[in-house]
């Protein structure tokens, strides 16, 4: 099913998970990650986008005791030949279950959202196996790719102990100071599996952010994002919190979540069909995906329509060129209210020749949008529940009335604006200047 692995698909450049790397350098351990990825029969674009809220965790997350403490809620049965485990990327909850899973099931594919390095992610379905790493390593262990050689050094001391592995001191102290992603590589890499990247490239779902939904929509999505923000500034337990963990259905979740889900969906659905010799698959997925990905995997009969959209969810249609400059810097806004900064300046990256290659019109466009919409004005403004503003906001003579906030509403989309206006830019631009009285009573700026 799978090519033999050779010395040309071994990446020379480190351009792998940067952000997991730095972890686990912080914590004392070897040294960073990534890889060189082969592909699987077809060559289809990866992705890696997540809501990653360390607080918002699936229930199928909880950490077990022991592999032998497992029960049906800790991941997801997709059918006999497939489990799914779902993890937050930003907190070690829930990873020692995926990755004990695999060590004491030894599955021969493991399905993963969040690619092992850059290259890995350059296609839905590449791959990573073990001796891709040890070949790096016997050819030119100071040329070969950081991250892969990481992982493979990793799976080696797993290797080298005397008994189960998920019992060994060895397994103990990398539960102990490895994010869960990386657990979850290097016991694939013990254990043999090939690890299957099965999302879509990164930069096609930043494009398709862009790309697919109207201005209007972007502004919509944007709206429902700034809410939901002030929303998670409340305690858990208030009245008006909850609403913050619901589906919104906005082109967000659409872009980022639904399509991916539909993608994530195929890719693990190609895996069982190819596995050979019974071979069982273990996906696994950050928590936002869990239930869009058994959804959709457990239509059988919807399968042949899932896999027929593929082609177009892993492309990206042509930008309108009208209001290009206010598209990308309100998807860059909408991004930055849900991402961390690691991804942002993937983002950035991405759209870097899109936005150089503006005209100079829509330049001035994009960084008049980029000032309004990521203003503090504007974020209140897009919050239509006026009891959340009510709760979080406050001070003295703080009324955030008709005459403060109308204006700012008037210049989006949704309500037939340009998403700026020079009375928009000129307030933001003066709205900070304070005057204090002066020791004669007069005042200065």
């Amino acid at each position: 099913m799978f090519a033999a692995p050779h010395a040309s698909s071994i990446p020379r450049t480190y351009a792998g998970n940067n952000s997991l790397a730095r972890a686990a350098r912080a914590r004392g351990v070897i040294r960073a990650l990534g890889g060189g990825g082969r592909r699987v029969n077809r060559a289809r674009p990866r992705a890696f986008f997540e809501d990653q809220d360390v607080e918002d965790l699936s229930p199928t997350t909880s950490v077990t005791a022991t592999p032998d403490a497992w029960t049906a809620g800790t991941f997801t049965k997709l059918d006999d030949s497939c489990v799914m485990f779902g993890v937050s990327h930003l907190s070690k909850e829930g990873a020692h279950d995926a990755a004990e899973f695999i060590l004491k099931t030894k599955p021969s594919l493991v399905v993963v959202e969040t690619a092992v390095t850059s290259e890995h992610g350059d296609a839905t379905g590449n791959v990573l196996q073990y001796e891709q790493g040890v070949s790096a390593m016997m050819m030119d262990a100071a040329a070969a790719d950081e991250a892969l050689i990481f992982v493979t050094r990793l799976a080696g001391m797993l290797l080298g102990e005397l008994g189960p592995i998920e019992e060994s001191p060895q397994w103990e102290n990398m539960k102990a100071q490895l994010p869960p992603e990386v657990l979850v590589y290097a016991a694939a890499f013990a254990v043999r599996a090939t690890i299957v990247y099965g999302d879509r490239p990164k930069a096609v779902t930043i494009k398709r952010l862009v790309s697919t939904p109207t201005l209007g929509e972007l502004d919509g999505a944007f709206a429902t994002q700034s809410e939901r923000n002030y929303r998670l500034l409340l305690p858990d337990d208030h009245p008006l919190a909850a609403a913050a963990s619901e589906r919104t259905n906005d082109y967000f979740e659409k872009v980022i979540i639904d399509e991916r889900d539909c993608v994530l969906a195929s890719t693990i659905r190609e895996c069982v069909n190819k596995a050979e010799n019974g071979g069982k698959v273990v996906a696994v997925m950050g928590v936002d995906h869990v239930a869009g990905v058994a959804r959709i995997y457990g239509d059988t009969f919807g399968a042949a329509e899932n896999d027929a959209k593929i082609d177009e969810l892993t492309s990206v249609p042509k930008a309108s060129s009208e209001s290009l400059g206010a598209r990308l810097a309100m998807a860059q806004r909408l991004m930055g209210l849900r991402c961390p900064p690691a991804l942002l300046n993937d983002v950035e990256r991405t759209l870097e020749e899109d936005v150089a290659n503006l005209t100079d019109e829509e330049k001035a466009n994009f960084e008049l949008v980029s000032e309004v919409y990521g203003s503090t004005r504007m974020l209140m403004a897009c919050v239509e529940d006026k009891a959340v503003l009510d709760t979080v906001i406050g001070g003295y003579k703080c009324d955030y009335s008709k005459d403060v906030l109308e204006p700012v509403r008037a210049v989006r989309p949704v309500n037939g604006g340009k998403g700026w206006s020079d009375e928009i830019i000129n307030a933001l631009r003066t709205n900070s200047v304070a005057n204090f009285p002066a020791k004669g009573g007069a005042s200065a700026a």
